[in-house]
C-alpha cells in the first residue's frame, strides 16, 4: 500500500511538471527550413511577430534585417545542409510566423517550387 501511494505521488508530480506554461521573457527563437530534399544551399526567409530585435547565426552564414515586426533573412549553408538561424525576441511566448520566399539547391540553382517546404519557428 505504501509503495502504491509513493508511485501515485511520483506520477502526479511528474505530470504537473509538464503542465507549466513557458515564462515570458527575452530569448532566441530557432527558425528552421523544412525541406523535402536532403540538403539546401540557401534560402530567403521572413519571420514576423512582435518584438523581434535581431538575427543570429546557428553556425551558418546569416544576413538579416529587422524592420518593424518582420525579420528578412538570407541563410547560406556551405556545404549544403539543413538551413536554420536564430531570431532574438523580447518575448519567447509570443507567436511568430515564418515564410519561405526563395530556396537554392546545393548547386546554387533556384528550386522550381516551394510547395513541399515549410518554416518552423520554435523556442
Amino acid at each position: 500500500m505504501r509503495l502504491r501511494t509513493l508511485f501515485v505521488i511520483a506520477a502526479l508530480t511528474l505530470a504537473a511538471c509538464g503542465d507549466e506554461p513557458p515564462l515570458p521573457g527575452a530569448g532566441t527563437m530557432t527558425v528552421t527550413v523544412a525541406s523535402p530534399n536532403s540538403a539546401e544551399g540557401a534560402a530567403l526567409v521572413t519571420v514576423t511577430g512582435p518584438g523581434i530585435t535581431g538575427v543570429t547565426s546557428t553556425g551558418l552564414q546569416v544576413y538579416g534585417e529587422v524592420v518593424g515586426q518582420t525579420a528578412t533573412v538570407v541563410v547560406i549553408a556551405e556545404p549544403a545542409g539543413e538551413l536554420s538561424f536564430g531570431v532574438t525576441v523580447e518575448d519567447t511566448t509570443a507567436t511568430f510566423t515564418g515564410a519561405l520566399l526563395e530556396v537554392a539547391s546545393p548547386f546554387d540553382l533556384p528550386r522550381s517550387t516551394l510547395a513541399d517546404y515549410s518554416v518552423e519557428v520554435r523556442r
